[in-house]
């Protein structure tokens, strides 16, 4: 450290890392990725495939994943799994997103079997989550008013 402004040089965002992975026999799946209401990605997934992102440090974090166009009757087995979800280096569970689909699914998966969408949605800054998550208490952020 040269000077004492060197301390504030505090990095400002977040690394998202997303690998996805298809499962199917005949049809492949396609899907949609949606990122803070923005829509990254939409096509058929053919092989596992990462999704890399830098995030607002301070910024919510909403994720939406969907599996569109399933034909039930033609390939029941098309799927896609959420391989990792990794937020700065924090596994994230994607037992933790919420995964609402024509089928009327309701537990917490990885698995994406259903036409339908999951999504995670933090509605705070990363890193006041993370630390009620995994029970570490509260973490105070500065009143800007």
């Amino acid at each position: 450290m040269k000077t004492f402004s060197d301390l504030l040089a505090t990095k400002q965002t977040l690394n998202l890392s997303i690998v996805l992975s298809p499962l199917f026999q005949t049809i492949v799946p396609e899907f949609s990725y949606e990122l803070n209401g923005q829509t990254i990605l939409s096509e058929k997934l053919t092989s596992v495939l990462t999704l890399n992102t830098k995030l607002d440090l301070l910024a919510p974090i909403n994720i939406k994943i969907a599996l569109l166009n399933k034909n039930y009757n033609l390939d029941h087995s098309t799927a896609i799994v959420i391989e990792r979800l990794a937020i700065d280096q924090l596994i994230v569970n994607p037992s933790m997103g919420l995964y609402t689909n024509d089928q009327n699914f309701q537990n917490p998966t990885n698995h994406l079997g259903f036409n339908g969408v999951w999504e995670l949605d933090i509605h705070q800054p990363f890193y006041q989550w993370r630390h009620q998550i995994t029970n570490q208490g509260w973490l105070f952020y500065q009143n800007t008013n």
